[in-house]
């Protein structure tokens, strides 16, 4: 994914979706690959679902995204158990992602306590328009 992540950080980057469904992508692999997202202005999709991504992952990806203001679609699901910690730290990219309106957190084993630090962020968060917890 190192390499990968060369593809974002070109002045050329127009790309606008991106499916890393199931392909084993944990903290380092994620890591690797918001390198290049803050240079990715065009970035509306990002699919990484069926990985193996933790708190430690969410927290990379998050902190990779925090210039993706055309983000409109994040799906997460099926990740492992995300916690207060990473979920918070979502909650936190909520309050600046202004064209986000779809997200799933499906399948990741969230608590109640993960699920109050995740609801603090949506507090303001009036742009998604379909949101998957199950």
């Amino acid at each position: 994914l190192r390499s990968f992540s060369d593809v974002f950080q070109s002045g050329s980057c127009c790309m606008e979706k991106l499916h890393l469904s199931g392909m084993n992508i944990g903290f380092d692999g994620a890591s690797a690959l918001v390198a290049g997202f803050s240079r990715c202005r065009s970035l509306k999709s990002l699919d990484l679902s069926h990985n193996i991504l933790g708190d430690e992952g969410l927290d990379a990806i998050v902190a990779g995204l925090a210039n993706s203001s055309n983000l409109e679609e994040l799906l997460l699901s099926s990740n492992g158990v995300f916690s207060s910690t990473g979920l918070g730290s979502l909650a936190t990219f909520f309050r600046t992602a202004e064209n986000l309106k779809e997200v799933s957190l499906a399948s990741n084993g969230i608590n109640d306590e993960g699920l109050q630090a995740f609801s603090a962020g949506m507090t303001n968060q009036c742009s998604i328009t379909i949101l998957d917890l199950s």
